[in-house]
């Protein structure tokens, strides 16, 4: 404490003398006075003194303290550094003082963060963020990502998103990993308020940057256009044109899907509009369907099938030859794969990526939301049923998964649970799907550069997917049923011959012994070409396959009855002009 008589400094003065100080030994390093250390780089050298250097910098301190054992310690030796960025680093430790743009600021960054120069690596930091902008944005993220600085790259992460548009096209676009890039375009904002048009462009002129080691991921990252949203004239004109697009069978699969209707493109009331969520709130009156004839009967031990052409579900009884109408089906209620679990029909919608119930024996009963967007694409999913669980089999959505959770969603109805389990061993699409003895199988398809006849098993218990017996034949888009505790697969074929028109697939089936591990060929019955769908009724295998020599997807249908004992294939309702836009089930 001091006392009356003594006289202090004021600290106005103290600031003065300290900065005067630097400035005098700054000068002394200018004029190589008293420098004991030598510091080169780059085949310069730039002395200084240890005594400055190790009062600002934690690697000087490393070097030049006695308790290091270094204490004579005079000469530097620093490689692969910029002899500029470094004599900018050594004038901040001086003076306080530095002046960088964006084209210089990164070997800076690099020497400060060597140099351990905490107070420049932030200044830099906090000056990266203050020029973010399209051009500067995704080399900003490098930046940050390469020296752990979290804060700045979440804001850059921001910054894409909000601005995909801008930064789309710029050279550093063309550099970043596919893993950046499918967040980046399966990201809310992007999807909602871009055109799919402008992520279609940007997935293509990232993929040419380096088409030989990118051209393989083209169908999946394809897979994240909303195509179903662009004009038929694009889709003709641009998309169809594109080379990426007519050498990929998946990516043709995809355009022949929306070019034939399979996707509606008719606008349609927001969804909320017509459905019931599970919030509690009321439900909207839903569109009434076209033409609608009233359900006279019980829908139970029935054919289900989803009928677009009167927007409605329509329920067929083998047992009486009979086909009723059900319930409306809303048209922005699209769907792709549907269920049956205890006294609701679960489907997975096209248009929203989400699943929905019903009640289907009760008549005014409404669609239900069981959850919001869970997966990337409907149309590459199928949906099974199997110890009281719903398995949707495809990719789940990027907002909902982390990189080891990606492949097959089990859904619990009886808690509202969901459970993620482990990939496919192969990615595949146009498979088809069963379910017996507690185990999942994942059956043929395309890989997307090649036909399958592999095949998977998922035990849910042990959650790993493992390869069995493959198919005789390779089997695109085929159907699948469980008979007899063996599972049947018929007709489907190569994926060109879905484009040839239908007039290849194949006409015959082969059945798989679980116990044994073996597929068996059924050579005495022909089934019908162009089989959209089957279920197993009163032990016989009914489906419904197409007339139409147009890759399956025509509007007049016929429903068949085989009947495996007899070897004998029965036509029991014909030409039913119906567009089914989702596979039949068995209500029982």
């Amino acid at each position: 404490m001091s006392n009356a008589n003594e006289c202090n400094t004021s600290e106005e003065y103290a600031l003065h003398y300290r900065s005067s100080t630097m400035i005098s030994i700054g000068s002394f390093k200018s004029a190589v006075i008293l420098c004991d250390a030598k510091i080169h780089v780059g085949g310069q050298e730039i002395q200084a003194h240890r005594l400055v250097l190790a009062s600002r910098s934690k690697y000087f301190q490393g070097l030049f303290l006695p308790k290091n054992n270094n204490p004579s310690a005079t000469k530097v030796e620093l490689k692969d550094f910029d002899p500029k960025a470094v004599k900018q680093c050594i004038e901040f430790i001086y003076s306080g003082d530095i002046s960088v743009s964006m084209s210089s600021v990164e070997p800076v960054l690099k020497a400060a963060c060597f140099l351990e120069l905490d107070e420049l690596s932030k200044w830099i930091f906090s000056f990266l963020q203050s020029r973010i902008d399209g051009k500067t944005c995704l080399s900003t993220k490098k930046l940050a990502n390469t020296y752990k600085n979290q804060k700045l790259e979440d804001v850059a992460d921001d910054y894409a998103v909000t601005h995909f548009k801008d930064i789309a096209l710029t050279e550093d676009f063309k550099k970043i990993d596919e893993v950046y890039l499918t967040s980046l375009i399966s990201a809310h904002q992007v999807q909602q308020t871009l055109s799919p048009a402008v992520i279609y462009e940007a997935i293509v002129y990232w993929v040419k940057a380096d088409i030989k080691n990118r051209e393989a991921s083209f169908p999946q990252l394809l897979a994240f256009i909303k195509l179903h949203k662009l004009s038929s004239e694009y889709l003709k004109e641009t998309v169809q044109k594109e080379a990426l697009v007519k050498e990929s069978k998946v990516c043709l699969e995809m355009l022949v899907n929306v070019l034939f209707g399979q996707i509606s493109h008719t606008p349609s009331p927001p969804l909320s509009s017509t459905l019931k969520s599970n919030s509690g709130s009321q439900p909207s009156k839903a569109s009434k369907p076209r033409h609608e004839t009233p359900q006279t009967t019980s829908p139970s031990n029935a054919l289900i099938i989803f009928d677009e052409s009167v927007g409605a579900i329509k329920a067929y009884k083998p047992s009486t030859n009979q086909w009723m109408q059900m319930q409306s089906l809303p048209k922005e209620l699209d769907t792709f794969s549907a269920v049956v679990l205890d006294k609701y029909i679960y489907v997975l919608a096209r248009s929203n990526q989400s699943l929905y119930k019903i009640e289907y024996a009760t008549k005014s009963a409404s669609w239900t939301q069981v959850t919001g967007r869970i997966v990337n694409d409907a149309c590459l999913l199928k949906l099974v049923v199997e110890t009281g669980h719903i398995f949707i089999i495809g990719d789940v959505s990027a907002t909902r998964r982390n990189s080891n959770q990606s492949g097959v969603v089990k859904y619990g109805p009886s808690d509202n649970s969901w459970e993620y389990l482990s990939s496919l061993k192969t990615p595949r699409r146009g498979h088809s799907v069963a379910a017996v003895n507690g185990s999942l199988y994942c059956i043929g398809g395309s890989n997307g550069r090649q036909d399958l006849n592999s095949v998977e098993k998922l035990d849910p218990t042990f959650g790993k997917w493992a390869t069995v017996a493959s198919l005789h034949h390779v089997r695109y888009e085929s159907s699948s049923v469980v008979h007899n505790r063996k599972i049947y697969v018929m007709g489907g074929g190569k994926f060109m011959d879905m484009l040839g028109g239908g007039k290849n697939l194949r006409t015959d089936a082969e059945y798989y012994d679980p116990f044994s591990n073996q597929w068996t060929m059924v050579t005495n019955i022909k089934f019908p070409r162009n089989i959209r769908c089957a279920c197993v009724v009163d032990g016989c295998i009914v489906v419904l396959a197409s007339e139409d020599s147009t890759t399956g997807k025509g509007t007049v249908h016929n429903v068949s009855m085989v009947d495996l004992n007899q070897a004998r294939v029965s036509v029991i309702s014909k030409s039913l002009k119906i567009k089914p836009t989702c596979l039949a089930i068995y209500a029982r």
